[in-house]
């Protein structure tokens, strides 16, 4: 039924929840494996509040998300399963659709975060983007 998978993944609690979940589907299907993690730069942020030289929080944010996907990959490796690593940068739900159309995906996987009304307002839903962008079925993990 899946034969190309886009697990999207961030690192947290809800994104291991759905990198098991989707670990576990991959695996029944016999897909391909596209492990998928978006770096949102704060810079603009930091520079804001003056807090930290541009260089040495690009690099540490870099170094952070290179952190996160290889613990990942190293996850679905330990479960048997062979995934390609894309680290990508910009907004969540825009990025996970450009390389879901670019690997021909047929389902994306990603995990849901309770977020309050302020924080779902400032910051927007990925999942709730995905469902009206995506190229392809979307499946949100909740847990």
């Amino acid at each position: 039924m899946y034969t190309n998978i886009v697990l999207a993944f961030d690192g947290s609690h809800e994104g291991r929840h759905a990198l098991n979940e989707g670990a576990a589907l991959c695996k029944q299907m016999n897909a391909h494996v596209h492990l998928v993690l978006v770096r949102v730069p704060s810079t603009s942020v930091a520079l804001a509040e003056g807090a930290y030289p541009t260089e040495d929080l690009e690099v540490h944010e870099q170094a952070l998300a290179q952190k996160s996907l290889n613990e990942g990959i190293i996850s679905l490796s330990e479960m048997g399963i062979a995934a390609r690593p894309h680290l990508l940068q910009g907004q969540p739900a825009a990025e996970i659709v450009r390389i879901a159309k670019e690997v021909g995906a047929d389902l994306i996987v990603l995990g849901h975060r309770e977020q309050t009304r302020l924080s779902r307002w400032w910051n927007g839903s990925v999942g709730q983007s995905l469902l009206s962008l995506a190229p392809c079925s979307v499946l949100i993990c909740v847990g």
